[in-house]
């Protein structure tokens, strides 16, 4: 399994909106190949907003933003300061 993490900053006061981003964009996430489950974070000090999503392959989790960026574009494009940084993780689980 991987992880892909994307974290984004935009300005002041937008938790309502970037909540309502994330509801819209679940659904999209959910129609992906490879999709596992996904999780949206958020930090009103900083301004930075986040998804941690867990994908069957590496090829999955590297297809997101190919697949998902225009769609975050068009609804957080505005309010965005600067490219979304993203990381990709090989999740390891512990045995028991």
């Amino acid at each position: 399994m991987h992880a892909r993490l994307a974290v984004l900053t935009v300005g002041p006061g937008m938790r309502s909106t970037m909540e309502k981003i994330a509801d819209e964009m679940a659904a999209h996430y959910r129609a992906l190949k490879g999709f596992q489950s996904v999780t949206f974070l958020g930090d009103n000090d900083t301004n930075q907003y986040g998804t941690v999503s867990l994908w069957e392959a590496k090829e999955d989790a590297e297809a997101v933003d190919a697949a998902l960026g225009p769609a975050l574009c068009e609804k957080a494009g505005d309010i965005l300061k600067g490219p979304p940084e993203v990381r990709f993780f090989e999740v390891y689980e512990p045995k028991d």
